[in-house]
C-alpha cells in the first residue's frame, strides 16, 4: 500500500482557498496554540530532568544489590551465564548490558543508567511524533486542516510522557527496562505500519521483526511482541513470506525465551489466578491501565475510582475500535499497528496481575507501573486522533478549554519533581557507610535494602575492590582508616555543633550510632564527613553530613540546613571525650560522651 503525497495540498494551500479572514484567524490560533504547548511540553520535560537531579544518589537501591552490583561481580569472576538468566519471571539481557557498561566505564555511579532511562523515554516521545506523523499522511479522515491538530498531539505527547508521576522508573537507574519493554515494542510496530505503508517495504519490515526479537530481552511482556506482530501483519496483508518469516521468529523465541524457565516461587500461577482470582485480576487490569488518573486524582480513595474509571474506558474504547477494525474488514496499517500495540499494552497487565494480584488489588497503582500506562493512553489517543482533530475544528472553545485543563492539571501534578530529596538521599549515603564499616545496623541499612546475609555479602566484595560508592569519597577505605590514627590540622577554627543521640544498635555489640549536627561558622559552611578520634589520636568513628536540620538553620545560620550528621563510633567510657573533625570545610570541636560524673 503506498503513500500518495500528492493526496491532499499543502496547509499553507488550504488557507489560501478559504475566506481570508476566517483563515488568518485558523492560522493565528494554530501558531498561538503551537507556541503554547510547545512552552508546555519542554517545561514538563525539564521538570522531569529537575526531578531526577533532585532525586539522584549513588546508592545502589533495592534490586540494584543483586542486579546490578552482585550481577557486575559475578559476570567479572567468569559467571557468563549470568546474561540470559532470569531476573524474577524476566530476561534482561538488555538492561544488563547498561548495568555492565555503568560499572565498568562510569563506576558504577548511576548517573549513566538514569541518563539512559531519560534517553529512553525521549526515544518513545519520538516514536510516537513518527505515529502521529505517518497516521496523517495515511489516514483519509485526516485533512490537511489537521495538520495543526497533529503537531499540537505530538507535543502534548512530549508533556504526556514527561510525567513525574513515574519518578521510580527514571530516577531509579535499574529502570531501564521498562522503557525498553514498552519502547521497543512500540517502535516494532512503527515499523510494520511504516512497511505496509510503503508497499511493504523490506528493510521497515526487517527492522521490525528485529526490535520484535529484542523485545524478548527486556521483560517477560515483550514474548507477545512476535506474536501481535505477526497477527497485525496477517491483518495487513503482508503476504505470505513474511507472515512466514514473522511466524518461525515468533517460534524462536518463544522456544529461547522459556528454555529453562522456572516460575518466581513467591508469584502465582496464571491458571490459579484465573481460576480462583478472576475478578481480582480484572480490577488489577483496568488499575493498572487507568494508574496515571490515580496520581492526578490526588491518590488515595479518589485516585483509585478515577484509576478504575479511566482504565475501564481505555479498555472499553480499544476494544470498540478493534470491533469496527474487524467488521469493516480495514486494513489501514497505523490504525492495525496501534490496535496491536494496545493489545501488547494490555496483555502486559494481564501478565502483571496474574503473579502479583496476590500482593494485593492496590499494587496495580504503583508508580512503576504507570510507564507502560501513560503510553497505552498516548497510543489510544493517537487511534481516536482523527476524530479528536475533528471535533477540535468544530468546537474550538469547548477543546481549547478542555486542553487547557487537562494541561493545568499535568503541570500542577509535575510541581513535586522541584521537591529536594536531601532526606532520603542521607539515608542511604548513610546505610551505604554502615555497610563500609560492616556495622550490622539493620534500621539504617533498610533503607536501601532489608539486611540480611547475602547482602552484607555483596556489600563485603564491593568494599574490598571498592567499586560503585565504596570507592569514592566520602566512603573509600574507611573501614581500613577505622583502625588508624588521626591528627588534625593545627590552627583550624571550632566548629558549632551538637551530639544529640547516642544509641546502641541491635545484635551489634562493636558500634554505637551518633546523630547531631555540625558547622563551620568561620566559613559559613557544613562539612562533609565527620571523623571522629579520643584523646590519644585514635580514630573511633565517622559520620556523614546532610541529614536536613531546619531547626539548625533557623537558629544558627542560613547556610546549615544540611547539618545534620550520623554514623558510628566504637563503644566508649560515657564521660570520654572525643574529637569532632569536620572534613573539607575544616573545623574541629570537642564533646563529652553522656554518661559521666
Amino acid at each position: 500500500m503506498g503513500i500518495n503525497h500528492a493526496r491532499y495540498p499543502e496547509p499553507a494551500t488550504f488557507y489560501f482557498q478559504q475566506d481570508g479572514y476566517l483563515a488568518a484567524m485558523d492560522r493565528q490560533l494554530f501558531r498561538s496554540g503551537k507556541t503554547w504547548m510547545a512552552v508546555f511540553a519542554i517545561l514538563m520535560f525539564l521538570l522531569a530532568i529537575a526531578g531526577g537531579v533532585h532525586s539522584y544518589s549513588p546508592v545502589p537501591y533495592w534490586d540494584m544489590w543483586d542486579g546490578t552490583l552482585n550481577f557486575y561481580l559475578q559476570i567479572t569472576e567468569g559467571n557468563s551465564a549470568l546474561w540470559l538468566a532470569q531476573h524474577n519471571e524476566h530476561r534482561i539481557l538488555l538492561s544488563r548490558i547498561l548495568f555492565w557498561l555503568d560499572y565498568a566505564i562510569f563506576d558504577g555511579l548511576s548517573y549513566f543508567l538514569i541518563t539512559i532511562n531519560y534517553v529512553l523515554m525521549a526515544f518513545a516521545i519520538f516514536m510516537f511524533c513518527r505515529f502521529s506523523k505517518l497516521q496523517y499522511r495515511t489516514n483519509p479522515d485526516l485533512k490537511p486542516e489537521h495538520a495543526s491538530s497533529v503537531l499540537i498531539f505530538s507535543l502534548f505527547i512530549l508533556a504526556w510522557l514527561s510525567q513525574w508521576m513515574q519518578w521510580e522508573n527514571l530516577a531509579w537507574g535499574f529502570q531501564s527496562q521498562f522503557f525498553l519493554a514498552q519502547s521497543l515494542p512500540l517502535a516494532a510496530f512503527y515499523c510494520l505500519a511504516a512497511s505496509a505503508s510503503n508497499n511493504h517495504a523490506w528493510p521497515y519490515f526487517c527492522a521490525s521483526i528485529i526490535l520484535g526479537a529484542l523485545s524478548l530481552f527486556t521483560m517477560a511482556n515483550g514474548v507477545l511482541a512476535l506474536p501481535l506482530l505477526t497477527v497485525a501483519a496477517i491483518f495487513m496483508r503482508a503476504g505470505w513470506l513474511r507472515s512466514g518469516i514473522l511466524v518461525a521468529s515468533t517460534i524462536l523465541g518463544v522456544v529461547l525465551y522459556f528454555g529453562e524457565y522456572h516460575s518466581p516461587d513467591n508469584h502465582a500461577s496464571i491458571t490459579d489466578t484465573l481460576r480462583y482470582q478472576p475478578l481480582q485480576l480484572l480490577q488489577y487490569v483496568v488499575l493498572y491501565l487507568g494508574s496515571p488518573f490515580f496520581a492526578l486524582a490526588g491518590e488515595g480513595r479518589n485516585g483509585l475510582l478515577a484509576a478504575g474509571l479511566s482504565g475501564s474506558i481505555l479498555v472499553l474504547l480499544s476494544l470498540l475500535r478493534l470491533m469496527i477494525e474487524l467488521r469493516a474488514c480495514r486494513t489501514n496499517p497505523v490504525t492495525l499497528a496501534l490496535l496491536g500495540y494496545l493489545l501488547y499494552l494490555g496483555g502486559t497487565a494481564v501478565g502483571t496481575g496474574t503473579g502479583r494480584v496476590v500482593f494485593g488489588v492496590a499494587q496495580a497503582v504503583s508508580f512503576r507501573y504507570t510507564t507502560p500506562a501513560l503510553m497505552a493512553w498516548a497510543a489510544l489517543l493517537l487511534l481516536y486522533l482523527p476524530t479528536l482533530s475533528m471535533f477540535a475544528r468544530r468546537n474550538k472553545k469547548v477543546a481549547t478549554a478542555g486542553v487547557v485543563l487537562i494541561c493545568a492539571l499535568l503541570f500542577w501534578r509535575q510541581l513535586p519533581a522541584l521537591q529536594p530529596q536531601h532526606q532520603k538521599i542521607f539515608d542511604r549515603q548513610v546505610a551505604a557507610l554502615a555497610l563500609e564499616l560492616s556495622v550490622a545496623d539493620a534500621q539504617q541499612i533498610n533503607h536501601v535494602y532489608v539486611m540480611n546475609a547475602g547482602l552484607l555479602s555483596i556489600a563485603e566484595k564491593a568494599t574490598a575492590l571498592d567499586l560503585t560508592v565504596f570507592g569514592q569519597y566520602p566512603l573509600q577505605d574507611l573501614r581500613e582508616k577505622w583502625a588508624g590514627r588521626f591528627a588534625p590540622p593545627s590552627d583550624i577554627p571550632e566548629c558549632q555543633g551538637a551530639l544529640d543521640s547516642l544509641e546502641t544498635i541491635e545484635r551489634e555489640p562493636d558500634a554505637l550510632r551518633i546523630s547531631g549536627w555540625i558547622f563551620n561558622p568561620a566559613e559559613e559552611s557544613v562539612p562533609s564527613r565527620v571523623i571522629v578520634s579520643d584523646r590519644l589520636g585514635r580514630i573511633v568513628g565517622f559520620a556523614l553530613t546532610g541529614q536536613p536540620r531546619p531547626d539548625v538553620e533557623a537558629a544558627v545560620h542560613d547556610s546549615a540546613g544540611l547539618s545534620g550528621f550520623r554514623g558510628y563510633i566504637k563503644p566508649a567510657d560515657p564521660g570520654s571525650v572525643l574529637a569532632f573533625y569536620g572534613e573539607q570545610s575544616q573545623c574541629t570541636m570537642n564533646i563529652t560522651l553522656p554518661g559521666g560524673e
